[in-house]
């Protein structure tokens, strides 16, 4: 592990994780004797199964934000939501949101229209998809 100070004046920690990626953790502090306290009392491996832990996946994305959208809109668009949002989770399955990509999105529509799907019917079952993650990026 190693200390470096980056433009605006804070000091990071490098470090190689246990895949052997190098890796890079904010210490706060403009203060090298402040960072390097942050330094000795940090743990590379108790930092990434935390981050782990945070991660949220759609899932879990999706039982907070279906009740939010009962509570906001009409019974018929609830159902919109519910079964474009389900769809998405049938293809790409419980993924973390942070790893959710274009490619994604171009499966989905792939999938959809081989179940004989209208393009234009897919188009409008993206607009609640596109919502939902603009909300998860709040």
């Amino acid at each position: 592990m190693t200390l470096a100070k980056h433009a605006g004046g804070i000091y990071h920690v490098w470090y190689t994780s246990k895949a052997g990626k190098r890796s890079k953790v904010s210490t706060r502090c403009r203060r090298k004797v402040d960072a390097l306290v942050f330094l000795r009392s940090f743990n590379a491996d108790t930092y990434e199964r935390r981050t782990r832990e945070q991660r949220a996946t759609y899932e879990s994305f999706l039982a907070t934000f279906l009740p939010y959208i009962k509570a906001i809109c009409a019974p018929s668009t609830q159902e919109i939501y519910e079964r474009a949002l389900e769809h998405l989770c049938t293809i790409t399955g419980d993924v973390p949101l942070s790893s959710l990509t274009p490619q994604h999105i171009d499966l989905y529509k792939v999938k959809r229209l081989q179940q004989e799907i209208l393009p234009a019917s897919i188009n409008l079952e993206l607009r609640p998809v596109r919502s939902a993650l603009n909300h998860a990026l709040m």
